[in-house]
Protein backbone atom coordinates (compact mmCIF):
# COMPACT_ATOMS: atom_id res chain seq x y z
CA UNK A 1 0.00 0.00 0.00
CA UNK A 2 1.07 3.39 -0.58
CA UNK A 3 -0.12 6.59 1.94
CA UNK A 4 1.45 9.82 0.67
CA UNK A 5 0.63 11.24 4.13
CA UNK A 6 3.34 9.18 6.20
CA UNK A 7 6.42 11.24 3.99
CA UNK A 8 6.92 12.92 7.21
CA UNK A 9 6.28 10.29 10.06
CA UNK A 10 4.84 10.82 13.76
CA UNK A 11 3.04 8.22 16.25
CA UNK A 12 -0.49 8.64 15.09
CA UNK A 13 -1.93 7.06 18.43
CA UNK A 14 -0.79 10.48 19.84
CA UNK A 15 -2.00 12.40 17.14
CA UNK A 16 -5.54 12.02 15.58
CA UNK A 17 -6.12 14.38 12.84
CA UNK A 18 -9.41 16.13 12.89
CA UNK A 19 -11.19 19.12 14.74
CA UNK A 20 -11.37 17.52 18.10
CA UNK A 21 -14.47 18.57 18.48
CA UNK A 22 -17.91 18.50 16.61
CA UNK A 23 -18.04 21.07 13.69
CA UNK A 24 -21.18 22.61 14.89
CA UNK A 25 -19.15 23.55 18.64
CA UNK A 26 -16.42 25.49 16.54
CA UNK A 27 -19.06 28.15 17.04
CA UNK A 28 -18.97 28.07 21.02
CA UNK A 29 -15.15 28.77 21.09
CA UNK A 30 -13.99 31.74 22.59
CA UNK A 31 -10.91 32.17 21.52
CA UNK A 32 -9.37 30.28 18.03
CA UNK A 33 -6.02 29.87 17.07
CA UNK A 34 -5.28 29.30 13.70
CA UNK A 35 -1.30 28.27 13.52
CA UNK A 36 0.00 26.93 10.49
CA UNK A 37 -3.26 26.91 8.78
CA UNK A 38 -4.57 28.48 5.10
CA UNK A 39 -8.04 27.98 6.32
CA UNK A 40 -9.82 29.19 3.70
CA UNK A 41 -8.09 27.46 1.16
CA UNK A 42 -7.64 23.83 2.69
CA UNK A 43 -11.00 23.97 5.21
CA UNK A 44 -13.21 26.62 4.05
CA UNK A 45 -16.59 24.82 5.59
CA UNK A 46 -14.78 25.19 8.71
CA UNK A 47 -13.80 28.57 8.01
CA UNK A 48 -17.91 29.30 7.94
CA UNK A 49 -17.93 28.47 11.72
CA UNK A 50 -14.61 30.49 12.68
CA UNK A 51 -16.36 33.36 11.02
CA UNK A 52 -19.57 32.77 12.94
CA UNK A 53 -17.63 32.17 16.42
CA UNK A 54 -16.10 35.73 15.29
CA UNK A 55 -19.20 37.38 14.30
CA UNK A 56 -20.05 36.30 18.35
CA UNK A 57 -17.27 37.65 19.33
CA UNK A 58 -14.99 35.15 19.79
CA UNK A 59 -10.83 36.46 19.08
CA UNK A 60 -9.36 34.99 16.30
CA UNK A 61 -5.65 35.11 16.60
CA UNK A 62 -3.33 33.49 13.30
CA UNK A 63 -0.15 32.66 13.05
CA UNK A 64 1.38 31.32 9.92
CA UNK A 65 4.01 31.85 7.55
CA UNK A 66 2.37 33.92 5.10
CA UNK A 67 -0.51 36.03 5.89
CA UNK A 68 -4.16 34.26 4.78
CA UNK A 69 -6.72 36.35 3.18
CA UNK A 70 -8.85 35.82 6.48
CA UNK A 71 -6.01 38.13 8.42
CA UNK A 72 -8.10 41.04 8.72
CA UNK A 73 -10.70 39.37 11.21
CA UNK A 74 -7.49 38.32 13.27
CA UNK A 75 -6.40 40.35 16.37
CA UNK A 76 -3.52 39.76 16.44
CA UNK A 77 -2.31 38.42 13.04
CA UNK A 78 1.69 37.52 12.62
CA UNK A 79 3.95 35.81 10.48
CA UNK A 80 7.59 33.41 11.72
CA UNK A 81 9.93 31.73 10.27
CA UNK A 82 8.76 28.08 9.50
CA UNK A 83 10.23 25.67 11.56
CA UNK A 84 9.65 27.90 15.03
CA UNK A 85 5.95 27.00 15.67
CA UNK A 86 6.78 24.87 19.16
CA UNK A 87 8.00 27.93 20.57
CA UNK A 88 5.25 29.71 19.80
CA UNK A 89 3.09 27.24 21.18
CA UNK A 90 4.85 26.98 24.46
CA UNK A 91 4.46 30.62 24.84
CA UNK A 92 0.67 30.34 24.36
CA UNK A 93 0.52 27.76 27.03
CA UNK A 94 2.27 30.11 28.97
CA UNK A 95 6.08 29.34 28.65
CA UNK A 96 8.33 32.32 28.10
CA UNK A 97 6.96 35.00 25.91
CA UNK A 98 10.53 36.18 25.32
CA UNK A 99 11.61 33.36 24.26
CA UNK A 100 9.27 32.49 21.95
CA UNK A 101 9.20 35.93 20.31
CA UNK A 102 12.81 35.17 19.28
CA UNK A 103 12.29 32.03 17.93
CA UNK A 104 9.05 33.18 15.98
CA UNK A 105 10.59 36.44 15.23
CA UNK A 106 7.42 38.01 16.04
CA UNK A 107 6.95 40.90 18.15
CA UNK A 108 7.66 39.88 21.66
CA UNK A 109 4.10 41.67 22.96
CA UNK A 110 2.28 41.03 19.89
CA UNK A 111 2.81 37.47 21.39
CA UNK A 112 2.42 38.06 24.83
CA UNK A 113 -1.13 39.59 23.73
CA UNK A 114 -1.52 36.47 21.66
CA UNK A 115 -0.95 34.47 25.35
CA UNK A 116 -2.65 36.66 27.65
CA UNK A 117 -5.67 35.79 25.36
CA UNK A 118 -5.45 32.61 25.52
CA UNK A 119 -4.76 32.02 28.77
CA UNK A 120 -8.16 34.17 30.10
CA UNK A 121 -10.14 32.23 27.07
CA UNK A 122 -13.00 29.55 28.93
CA UNK A 123 -13.56 27.49 25.48
CA UNK A 124 -10.32 28.30 23.37
CA UNK A 125 -9.57 26.12 20.05
CA UNK A 126 -6.03 25.35 18.49
CA UNK A 127 -6.28 24.58 14.68
CA UNK A 128 -3.23 23.46 13.59
CA UNK A 129 -2.68 22.96 9.38
CA UNK A 130 -0.36 21.19 7.35
CA UNK A 131 1.97 24.12 7.15
CA UNK A 132 2.98 23.17 11.25
CA UNK A 133 2.70 19.40 11.07
CA UNK A 134 3.76 18.14 7.59
CA UNK A 135 7.65 19.00 8.29
CA UNK A 136 10.78 17.97 10.54
CA UNK A 137 9.27 19.44 13.42
CA UNK A 138 6.26 18.26 12.99
CA UNK A 139 6.65 15.60 16.37
CA UNK A 140 7.81 18.80 18.36
CA UNK A 141 4.93 20.92 17.40
CA UNK A 142 2.43 18.14 18.35
CA UNK A 143 4.38 17.31 21.67
CA UNK A 144 4.01 21.33 22.30
CA UNK A 145 0.21 20.73 21.61
CA UNK A 146 -0.39 17.87 23.92
CA UNK A 147 1.30 19.51 26.62
CA UNK A 148 -0.59 22.53 25.91
CA UNK A 149 -3.51 20.60 26.47
CA UNK A 150 -2.71 19.07 29.68
CA UNK A 151 -2.07 23.07 31.29
CA UNK A 152 -4.78 24.17 29.61
CA UNK A 153 -8.01 21.21 29.82
CA UNK A 154 -10.53 23.36 28.87
CA UNK A 155 -8.83 24.14 25.27
CA UNK A 156 -9.30 21.81 22.25
CA UNK A 157 -6.56 21.01 19.60
CA UNK A 158 -7.45 19.78 16.25
CA UNK A 159 -4.94 18.64 13.62
CA UNK A 160 -5.94 19.70 10.23
CA UNK A 161 -3.77 17.42 7.80
CA UNK A 162 -5.46 15.13 4.89
CA UNK A 163 -8.41 15.55 3.13
CA UNK A 164 -11.60 14.24 2.23
CA UNK A 165 -11.64 10.49 3.68
CA UNK A 166 -8.66 11.04 5.75
CA UNK A 167 -10.03 10.88 8.90
CA UNK A 168 -12.13 7.56 8.11
CA UNK A 169 -8.97 5.79 7.03
CA UNK A 170 -7.01 6.77 10.35
CA UNK A 171 -10.05 5.71 12.50
CA UNK A 172 -10.36 1.88 10.56
CA UNK A 173 -6.39 2.27 11.34
CA UNK A 174 -4.56 2.43 7.74
CA UNK A 175 -1.44 3.98 9.44
CA UNK A 176 1.50 1.60 10.09
CA UNK A 177 1.36 1.91 13.76
CA UNK A 178 -2.47 1.97 14.15
CA UNK A 179 -5.34 -0.69 14.71
CA UNK A 180 -9.04 0.16 14.40
CA UNK A 181 -10.92 2.38 16.41
CA UNK A 182 -7.63 4.91 17.43
CA UNK A 183 -6.14 2.01 18.73
CA UNK A 184 -2.18 1.38 18.93
CA UNK A 185 -0.48 -1.68 17.21
CA UNK A 186 1.66 -1.80 20.40
CA UNK A 187 -1.81 -2.53 22.91
CA UNK A 188 -2.09 -6.23 23.49
CA UNK A 189 -5.79 -6.44 24.63
CA UNK A 190 -6.40 -4.35 21.21
CA UNK A 191 -4.68 -6.77 18.88
CA UNK A 192 -6.49 -9.94 20.47
CA UNK A 193 -9.66 -8.06 20.36
CA UNK A 194 -8.94 -7.39 16.48
CA UNK A 195 -7.90 -10.80 15.97
CA UNK A 196 -10.75 -12.29 17.06
CA UNK A 197 -12.86 -10.77 14.44
CA UNK A 198 -10.64 -11.33 11.78
CA UNK A 199 -9.61 -14.78 12.85
CA UNK A 200 -5.77 -14.61 12.33
CA UNK A 201 -2.47 -12.97 14.02
CA UNK A 202 -1.45 -9.83 13.80
CA UNK A 203 2.02 -8.91 13.43
CA UNK A 204 3.10 -6.59 16.60
CA UNK A 205 5.95 -4.77 14.42
CA UNK A 206 4.17 -2.13 12.93
CA UNK A 207 4.31 -1.57 9.55
CA UNK A 208 6.65 0.47 7.23
CA UNK A 209 6.00 4.20 6.62
CA UNK A 210 5.74 5.29 2.74
CA UNK A 211 10.03 6.67 3.39
CA UNK A 212 10.48 3.34 4.01
CA UNK A 213 8.49 0.84 1.68
CA UNK A 214 10.29 3.03 -0.97
CA UNK A 215 14.15 2.56 0.33
CA UNK A 216 13.40 -1.03 1.10
CA UNK A 217 12.22 -1.14 -2.92
CA UNK A 218 15.39 0.53 -3.10
CA UNK A 219 17.19 -2.18 -1.69
CA UNK A 220 15.52 -4.70 -3.70
CA UNK A 221 13.74 -6.06 -1.02
CA UNK A 222 10.16 -4.89 -1.67
CA UNK A 223 9.67 -6.67 -4.80
CA UNK A 224 5.56 -5.62 -5.45
CA UNK A 225 4.10 -2.10 -5.07
CA UNK A 226 -0.24 -1.33 -4.95
CA UNK A 227 -0.37 2.00 -5.39
CA UNK A 228 -3.99 3.09 -4.38
CA UNK A 229 -5.25 6.71 -4.93
CA UNK A 230 -2.02 8.28 -4.86
CA UNK A 231 0.43 10.13 -7.32
CA UNK A 232 3.91 9.41 -6.09
CA UNK A 233 5.43 10.36 -9.24
CA UNK A 234 3.87 13.83 -9.10
CA UNK A 235 3.68 14.41 -5.30
CA UNK A 236 6.43 12.20 -3.52
CA UNK A 237 9.26 14.65 -2.20
CA UNK A 238 12.21 14.62 -4.62
CA UNK A 239 11.52 12.48 -7.82
CA UNK A 240 14.85 10.43 -7.82
CA UNK A 241 13.44 8.66 -4.70
CA UNK A 242 10.47 7.46 -6.55
CA UNK A 243 12.15 6.53 -10.09
CA UNK A 244 14.70 4.82 -8.59
CA UNK A 245 12.35 2.67 -6.42
CA UNK A 246 10.08 2.29 -9.79
CA UNK A 247 13.00 0.95 -11.46
CA UNK A 248 14.15 -1.67 -9.11
CA UNK A 249 10.08 -3.31 -8.21
CA UNK A 250 9.22 -5.85 -10.69
CA UNK A 251 5.19 -5.45 -10.29
CA UNK A 252 3.74 -1.70 -9.96
CA UNK A 253 -0.27 -1.98 -9.07
CA UNK A 254 -2.25 1.09 -9.27
CA UNK A 255 -5.64 1.53 -8.29
CA UNK A 256 -6.98 4.81 -9.70
CA UNK A 257 -9.87 6.85 -10.98
CA UNK A 258 -7.40 8.48 -14.08
CA UNK A 259 -4.55 7.86 -16.17
CA UNK A 260 -1.89 9.34 -13.59
CA UNK A 261 1.45 9.84 -14.12
CA UNK A 262 2.34 6.66 -11.83
CA UNK A 263 -0.14 4.96 -13.31
CA UNK A 264 0.94 5.72 -17.30
CA UNK A 265 4.20 3.85 -15.73
CA UNK A 266 2.15 0.77 -14.05
CA UNK A 267 2.55 -2.98 -15.05
CA UNK A 268 -0.77 -3.22 -13.65
CA UNK A 269 -3.89 -0.47 -13.74
CA UNK A 270 -6.78 -1.30 -12.00
CA UNK A 271 -9.61 1.48 -12.97
CA UNK A 272 -11.61 2.07 -10.12
CA UNK A 273 -15.31 4.23 -9.76
CA UNK A 274 -15.58 7.67 -8.72
CA UNK A 275 -16.61 9.14 -5.61
CA UNK A 276 -20.33 9.69 -7.14
CA UNK A 277 -20.43 6.31 -8.83
CA UNK A 278 -19.79 3.72 -5.18
CA UNK A 279 -21.76 3.47 -2.20
CA UNK A 280 -20.42 3.52 1.19
CA UNK A 281 -19.23 5.98 3.95
CA UNK A 282 -16.94 8.35 4.64
CA UNK A 283 -15.13 10.15 7.80
CA UNK A 284 -15.42 13.24 7.69
CA UNK A 285 -13.37 16.13 9.48
CA UNK A 286 -15.27 15.84 12.63
CA UNK A 287 -15.13 12.08 12.67
CA UNK A 288 -18.77 12.05 11.52
CA UNK A 289 -20.12 8.64 9.66
CA UNK A 290 -21.73 10.17 6.69
CA UNK A 291 -23.44 7.38 3.80
CA UNK A 292 -22.54 8.28 0.35
CA UNK A 293 -25.11 6.89 -2.37
CA UNK A 294 -24.32 5.69 -5.64
CA UNK A 295 -25.35 9.03 -7.80
CA UNK A 296 -24.37 8.10 -11.46
CA UNK A 297 -23.25 4.59 -13.35
CA UNK A 298 -19.33 4.06 -14.02
CA UNK A 299 -18.02 3.85 -17.35
CA UNK A 300 -16.09 0.52 -18.79
CA UNK A 301 -15.21 -1.46 -16.84
CA UNK A 302 -14.09 0.30 -13.96
CA UNK A 303 -15.49 -1.53 -10.47
CA UNK A 304 -15.98 -0.01 -7.12
CA UNK A 305 -13.07 -0.43 -4.33
CA UNK A 306 -14.70 -3.17 -2.14
CA UNK A 307 -15.20 -4.89 -5.26
CA UNK A 308 -11.52 -4.97 -6.53
CA UNK A 309 -10.26 -5.68 -3.39
CA UNK A 310 -12.82 -8.48 -2.79
CA UNK A 311 -12.03 -10.26 -6.35
CA UNK A 312 -8.33 -9.63 -5.11
CA UNK A 313 -8.58 -11.65 -1.97
CA UNK A 314 -10.92 -14.44 -3.92
CA UNK A 315 -7.77 -14.79 -6.53
CA UNK A 316 -5.70 -14.86 -3.87
CA UNK A 317 -7.68 -17.98 -2.36
CA UNK A 318 -8.58 -15.86 0.76
CA UNK A 319 -11.65 -14.50 0.23
CA UNK A 320 -13.17 -12.14 2.02
CA UNK A 321 -17.30 -12.82 3.66
CA UNK A 322 -18.45 -9.36 1.77
CA UNK A 323 -21.55 -9.30 -0.72
CA UNK A 324 -21.87 -5.60 -0.31
CA UNK A 325 -20.74 -2.62 1.20
CA UNK A 326 -23.37 -2.80 4.25
CA UNK A 327 -21.35 -6.08 4.91
CA UNK A 328 -18.18 -4.30 5.32
CA UNK A 329 -20.15 -1.45 7.46
CA UNK A 330 -21.28 -4.23 10.21
CA UNK A 331 -17.62 -5.86 10.41
CA UNK A 332 -16.53 -2.15 11.31
CA UNK A 333 -18.95 -1.72 13.71
CA UNK A 334 -17.55 -4.76 15.59
CA UNK A 335 -14.00 -3.10 15.52
CA UNK A 336 -14.47 0.30 15.73
CA UNK A 337 -16.93 1.29 19.19
CA UNK A 338 -19.87 3.15 18.28
CA UNK A 339 -19.30 2.89 14.52
CA UNK A 340 -22.47 4.18 12.98
CA UNK A 341 -24.29 6.07 10.01
CA UNK A 342 -24.17 9.73 11.59
CA UNK A 343 -22.14 8.67 14.41
CA UNK A 344 -19.38 10.85 15.22
CA UNK A 345 -16.60 8.21 16.06
CA UNK A 346 -14.38 10.94 18.44
CA UNK A 347 -11.00 10.29 17.97
CA UNK A 348 -8.66 10.84 21.34
CA UNK A 349 -7.05 14.13 22.26
CA UNK A 350 -3.52 14.90 21.40
CA UNK A 351 -1.33 13.82 23.74
CA UNK A 352 2.14 15.18 24.85
CA UNK A 353 5.18 13.10 24.39
CA UNK A 354 8.07 12.42 26.51
CA UNK A 355 10.34 13.93 23.72
CA UNK A 356 11.57 17.48 24.09
CA UNK A 357 9.69 19.98 21.63
CA UNK A 358 12.02 22.97 22.46
CA UNK A 359 14.42 22.89 19.90
CA UNK A 360 13.13 23.49 16.25
CA UNK A 361 15.98 23.63 13.61
CA UNK A 362 14.92 27.09 12.10
CA UNK A 363 18.08 27.27 10.59
CA UNK A 364 19.01 29.83 8.24
CA UNK A 365 19.13 28.90 4.27
CA UNK A 366 22.66 29.27 2.62
CA UNK A 367 24.06 32.09 0.56
CA UNK A 368 20.75 33.93 0.78
CA UNK A 369 19.12 30.86 -0.44
CA UNK A 370 15.11 30.98 0.49
CA UNK A 371 13.28 28.31 2.75
CA UNK A 372 10.87 26.81 0.87
CA UNK A 373 7.58 26.77 1.91
CA UNK A 374 4.71 24.60 0.59
CA UNK A 375 0.62 25.18 1.00
CA UNK A 376 -2.92 23.55 -0.21
CA UNK A 377 -4.73 25.42 -2.59
CA UNK A 378 -8.61 25.34 -2.81
CA UNK A 379 -8.16 25.28 -6.40
CA UNK A 380 -5.32 23.62 -8.27
CA UNK A 381 -4.83 21.93 -11.56
CA UNK A 382 -4.23 18.39 -10.30
CA UNK A 383 -5.54 15.08 -11.90
CA UNK A 384 -8.91 15.49 -11.07
CA UNK A 385 -9.11 18.97 -11.62
CA UNK A 386 -7.51 19.53 -15.12
CA UNK A 387 -10.74 17.87 -16.16
CA UNK A 388 -13.22 20.62 -15.28
CA UNK A 389 -12.37 23.81 -17.38
CA UNK A 390 -14.53 26.06 -13.55
CA UNK A 391 -11.64 24.81 -11.91
CA UNK A 392 -9.25 25.18 -13.88
CA UNK A 393 -9.56 28.68 -14.74
CA UNK A 394 -10.07 29.37 -11.10
CA UNK A 395 -6.50 28.11 -10.53
CA UNK A 396 -4.63 29.92 -12.71
CA UNK A 397 -0.98 29.28 -13.51
CA UNK A 398 1.65 27.67 -10.93
CA UNK A 399 3.66 30.30 -9.34
CA UNK A 400 6.44 31.29 -6.45
CA UNK A 401 5.56 33.95 -4.00
CA UNK A 402 8.51 35.87 -2.73
CA UNK A 403 8.49 39.33 0.41
CA UNK A 404 8.98 42.32 -1.27
CA UNK A 405 12.13 42.83 -0.04
CA UNK A 406 13.50 39.62 -1.07
CA UNK A 407 12.37 39.66 -4.46
CA UNK A 408 13.89 43.53 -4.87
CA UNK A 409 16.87 41.70 -3.63
CA UNK A 410 16.57 39.42 -6.72
CA UNK A 411 15.77 41.63 -9.56
CA UNK A 412 12.49 40.34 -9.15
CA UNK A 413 9.17 41.63 -10.60
CA UNK A 414 5.52 40.65 -9.86
CA UNK A 415 4.48 38.05 -13.16
CA UNK A 416 8.02 37.92 -14.04
CA UNK A 417 9.08 34.06 -15.29
CA UNK A 418 12.24 32.76 -12.59
CA UNK A 419 13.42 29.78 -11.73
CA UNK A 420 13.23 27.94 -8.72
CA UNK A 421 16.13 25.46 -7.71
CA UNK A 422 16.99 22.96 -5.27
CA UNK A 423 19.24 20.30 -4.92
CA UNK A 424 16.79 18.04 -6.45
CA UNK A 425 15.39 19.83 -8.93
CA UNK A 426 14.17 22.98 -10.76
CA UNK A 427 10.47 24.91 -11.42
CA UNK A 428 10.07 27.65 -14.18
CA UNK A 429 7.40 29.57 -12.87
CA UNK A 430 5.84 32.84 -12.56
CA UNK A 431 6.88 35.43 -10.36
CA UNK A 432 4.06 36.32 -7.14
CA UNK A 433 5.47 39.60 -5.07
CA UNK A 434 3.18 38.75 -1.53
CA UNK A 435 3.50 41.79 0.74
CA UNK A 436 2.31 39.02 3.82
CA UNK A 437 4.99 36.66 3.48
CA UNK A 438 7.61 36.19 5.66
CA UNK A 439 11.11 37.22 4.52
CA UNK A 440 13.65 34.27 3.91
CA UNK A 441 10.60 32.03 2.54
CA UNK A 442 9.83 30.91 -1.19
CA UNK A 443 6.08 29.72 -1.56
CA UNK A 444 4.90 27.27 -4.10
CA UNK A 445 1.38 25.82 -4.12
CA UNK A 446 0.45 21.76 -4.31
CA UNK A 447 -1.55 20.61 -6.97
CA UNK A 448 0.08 21.61 -10.21
CA UNK A 449 0.65 18.72 -12.37
CA UNK A 450 2.27 20.64 -14.96
CA UNK A 451 4.88 22.27 -12.14
CA UNK A 452 5.04 19.97 -9.11
CA UNK A 453 6.27 21.23 -6.06
CA UNK A 454 7.51 17.34 -4.82
CA UNK A 455 9.99 17.85 -7.89
CA UNK A 456 12.11 20.61 -5.12
CA UNK A 457 11.87 18.70 -2.05
CA UNK A 458 13.60 16.16 -0.29
CA UNK A 459 11.89 13.21 1.80
CA UNK A 460 14.72 14.19 4.06
CA UNK A 461 13.67 17.18 5.32
CA UNK A 462 13.33 20.98 4.41
CA UNK A 463 15.10 22.82 1.45
CA UNK A 464 16.61 26.13 0.62
CA UNK A 465 15.62 27.35 -2.73
CA UNK A 466 17.10 29.38 -5.25
CA UNK A 467 15.41 31.61 -7.09
CA UNK A 468 16.39 33.69 -10.24
CA UNK A 469 14.76 36.10 -13.13
CA UNK A 470 14.41 34.60 -16.26
CA UNK A 471 12.07 36.90 -18.21
CA UNK A 472 10.82 40.35 -16.83
CA UNK A 473 6.76 40.54 -16.33
CA UNK A 474 5.39 41.22 -19.38
CA UNK A 475 7.33 39.22 -21.50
Amino acid sequence: GFRDDTAFPHPAAGAPWGLGVPIADVERADVIVLLGCDLTEEYPIVWLRVKKAVDRGARLVIANPWTPEIARWAHPAFTYRRGREPAIVEALAGGAVDAGARASDAAEDVLRGAAALFGAAERPLVLAGRTALEQPEGAAVIAALGALRQSRPAATVGLLRGRGNAGGAQALGLLPDMLPGYRPLADTAAREAVEAVWGRPIPSAPGRTVREMLAAARAGSVRMLYVAGADPAVSYPGGGAWQAARERLELLVVHETFLTRTAAAADVVLPVLTHAEQAGTVGNLEGRVQRRDQAVLGPGHARSDSAIWTGLAARLGDPFAFSSWEDVSAEIARLVPGWAEDARIAPPPVSARAQSAAAPSGEAAPNGALLLVTGTRLFDRGTAALRCPGIRTQAGEPFVALAPGDAGRLGIADGGLCEVRSAQGALRLAARVWSGLHPGHAYVPWGYDAAPVATLLDEGGPVSVTVRALLPAGR
